[in-house]
């Protein structure tokens, strides 16, 4: 079998005409990197920026990702032969490598190589985001950030309306979300009516899922989102453990709360190609439709946000799983991907055989 992204497939014209734009592109911004990062890079970027009328944000990071990569010659060699990484992958690959300075960046490079490299045929190629939190899992730097003197802010957007920001890790930022979606959702009211409900204590008992594989690897979120020990102090304190089951099944058409955890822990998130919509807001979608005899379970199961659920009930894009739960889609004009869960169970999921 021969394996590819299905971006890099050279059959089709589409995909050489991408290959030169990403070979362009990337020509271009290393030709404008200095020798050397010294103290002159920042007055270089801000010259370059003022040129080429762009922020100076946005020319510095193609500019670090361009050096970033020049510095892990595995992963070098191969965007040299199958240039699969955009910049906007580049740069979460420049920006987190960027707090890893105390890191051996030559085993990172290797392992980067690795993940980054196809493993079947019409793969879909990882996300900014997933690349970055593979980083990070390797790097196992995502410590609690640093805490503002005032960790609250308040912001106004409009008359009588202002925006909350809040500074915690990334698994306390998605439960609270996932928590506020749900009660918003029971009580058919606002995200700011659901939290100030739950600020002051009314009907606070809300069902958040959160997953461990083992105990050393802790608590995650259906995404992979890691807790600081703090909150997992607090969560483990009030949490209810139950085993995940993805071989369950039952008769009838709706999924139990169990199974919709099962799926959630394991896609992650949406799984339409390049769709990243969180599981509180997806649909569970039988992938072979209940009614043409698919059964209720996870097997027969992925998330999929309300428009791409749509899509595929409309026949609009068709659609299989496989025992893995790996889904290979297909266009009408017969272009085929393939899609891996990326959730906390997901690389488990991929294994042959799967291991729960």
């Amino acid at each position: 079998m021969l394996a590819y992204y299905r971006r890099c497939d050279m059959r089709d014209p589409a995909c050489r005409m991408q290959r030169r734009l990403f070979q362009e592109e990337y020509a271009f911004w290393q030709s404008q990197l200095p020798e050397e990062l010294d103290s002159e890079f920042e007055w270089i970027a801000e010259d370059l920026a003022f040129r080429l009328q762009h922020t100076k944000t946005y020319v510095e990071n193609r500019l670090w990702a361009v050096y970033a990569l020049q510095q892990l010659p595995t992963l070098h060699a191969l965007q040299q032969a199958l240039w699969h990484l955009d910049f906007p992958r580049l740069i979460a690959i420049a920006n987190t490598l960027n707090v890893a300075t105390d890191k051996s960046w030559e085993d990172l490079d290797l392992r980067l190589a690795h993940y980054l490299h196809p493993k079947r045929e019409n793969q879909a190629i990882p996300s900014a985001k997933q690349i970055r939190r593979f980083i990070l899992e390797y790097l196992e730097q995502e410590a609690e950030p640093e805490q503002p003197s005032q960790n609250i802010t308040i912001t106004p957007v409009a008359p009588g309306l202002a925006r909350l920001e809040v500074i915690s890790s990334e698994g306390a930022a998605e439960t609270i979300r996932d928590a506020v979606t749900k009660l918003a959702r029971r009580l058919e009211c606002t995200a700011g009516e659901a939290l100030l409900k739950m600020a002051l204590g009314e009907n606070p008992n809300v069902v958040v899922n959160t997953y461990e594989a083992h105990p050393a690897r802790g608590l995650r979120t259906a995404s992979g989102a890691k807790f600081s020990a703090s909150e997992l102090a607090t969560l483990k304190a009030s949490a209810t453990f139950r085993e995940v089951d993805f071989d369950a099944e039952t008769a009838g058409y709706r999924f139990s709360q169990a199974m919709r955890a099962s799926i959630a822990g394991r896609d992650g998130h949406c799984r339409y190609p390049d769709c990243n919509v969180a599981a509180v807001y997806c649909d569970i979608d039988h992938v072979v439709p209940y009614g043409q005899g698919g059964p209720t379970s996870p097997r027969n199961a992925q998330l999929l946000c309300r428009h791409h659920h749509n899509k595929k009930t409309k026949k609009e894009i068709t659609c299989e799983i496989n025992e893995h739960g790996l889904v290979t889609w297909k266009t009408k004009g017969c272009t085929i991907l393939l899609t891996y869960p990326e959730g906390f169970f997901g690389d488990e999921s991929c294994k042959d055989p799967p291991n729960f």
